[in-house]
């Protein structure tokens, strides 16, 4: 019975993970399924008070979140943010009192992931030609990219390039950790070919801050490589690091950006090199008004509305755009409180994957921190449960097979 309830807890991890990628609004289907069978399955013996002091700051942010209601006229807007960030809480609370199960499946895991992943783009792109006559699009759009085209026509399925894009670029890392392992030769151009088809797929997707985050995955892996090869091999990989770097430049959104950068200077208007500009100066005027509480969960949204409105900043007006960085976001809903709280939430398990060389714990944060910086990641919930699942998993379960055994 407990291998039959092991299976269908994988199957339900497995669905999450699909939907992270292909239709975020089934999400909570079966993050339900887990959370019931956790709680049939979790044995009395893991409630141990000093298992729950990892997530002590996580749970500090959410429940800075909950308190911050209490000052917000808008009870409704406040609460939408509290449900879709309730999994900050319930997933670290099921990762930690099912250890047992995270722990003896932790490979089937990080495998299941990938497959997610890859499963996800052959949806995309079935999907694509399925309802997309591309040869009739490059006959009436002859002076369109092919690329454009793809983009233009959605390949994405309406979800948010940059969430997928991080999930794919999180599988990459996987697919280079199992590496490590020993494969057969058949395995290694397999799982090469998988890193080359989810590249092209991000690069597609074409999200600025994904494109930067792979930039910093191959700086590291590069770095890495550095330190164990013989000099030929470094002149190497670095010519074929800065050529892929000065192609990415010129062949993406950033190419637009510099010329914007480049009008900029000469204009001195600094709010033109990029849209996000004048949201976080407006994120900034909002948190500056209440620095150290914040304006609450329910009212900072609103008020950021207003400061958009009263700065003639009418596309973000119009679209209700949020703060497009989650630590403003945050320092808007509750100050410099909430804000201190959300980078402890990073630095403490930054500062341990460093000391104790956890390369999937530091990657993951990595990559987390710089898409924080572009996208206000936990007003979703697909960035909610990709961040709280991952942050748990690798932070409270995956390396703690290895400190048991240098304590035994």
């Amino acid at each position: 019975m407990l291998k039959i309830l092991t299976y269908f807890k994988l199957g339900f991890i497995f669905l999450i993970f699909i939907f992270l990628i292909v239709s975020y609004k089934y999400l909570q289907y079966p993050l339900a399924g887990l959370l019931i069978l956790s709680l049939i399955t979790i044995k009395k013996d893991q409630f141990k008070i000093s298992n729950f002091k990892l997530i002590f700051f996580l749970l500090g942010f959410f429940l800075l979140n909950l308190i911050s209601l209490f000052y917000s006229e808008n009870w409704i807007e406040g609460w939408k943010t509290i449900e879709t960030q309730i999994s900050l809480v319930l997933l670290p609370l099921i990762i930690i009192m099912d250890e047992e199960f995270y722990l003896s499946n932790k490979k089937r895991i990080l495998d299941i992931f990938v497959s997610a992943s890859l499963l996800g783009i052959i949806i995309f792109i079935t999907r694509f030609i399925y309802l997309v006559n591309l040869h009739y699009l490059i006959e009436k759009y002859g002076k369109i990219t092919f690329l454009g085209i793809i983009r233009w026509l959605d390949i994405s399925n309406s979800q948010h390039p940059t969430y997928i894009s991080l999930a794919f670029l999180f599988s990459i890392i996987l697919i280079v950790h199992s590496f490590s392992e020993k494969s057969k030769y058949y395995w290694i151009i397999l799982k090469l070919t998988s890193i080359l088809i989810v590249l092209i797929f991000i690069y597609i997707l074409n999200s600025r801050a994904l494109l930067l985050s792979v930039f910093a995955v191959t700086f590291f892996y590069v770095f890495k490589f550095l330190l164990k090869y013989k000099r030929v091999y470094i002149y190497i990989t670095l010519i074929l690091f800065l050529f892929l770097f000065s192609y990415l430049m010129k062949s993406s959104r950033f190419s637009q950006n510099i010329e914007q950068i480049k009008s900029s200077i000469d204009t001195q208007n600094y709010e033109n090199i990029d849209a996000r500009f004048s949201l976080w100066i407006d994120a900034v005027i909002v948190w500056k008004e209440k620095a150290i509480f914040g304006h609450g969960i329910g009212d900072a949204k609103h008020r950021l509305l207003e400061i958009h409105q009263n700065r003639n900043i009418e596309e973000a007006f119009v679209n209700k755009h949020n703060c497009h960085n989650q630590f403003l976001e945050t320092a808007t809903q509750t100050g410099a409180i909430g804000l201190i709280t959300l980078l402890l939430v990073f630095a403490i398990p930054f500062y341990q994957s460093i000391k104790k060389k956890q390369e999937l714990l530091f990657l993951f944060l990595m990559i987390s921190f710089i898409n924080f910086l572009f996208e206000s990641m936990l007003q979703r919930i697909v960035g909610v449960v990709f961040f709280a699942f991952w942050y748990s998993f690798l932070w409270f379960v995956y390396y703690k097979d290895k400190k048991i055994k240098k304590l035994n």
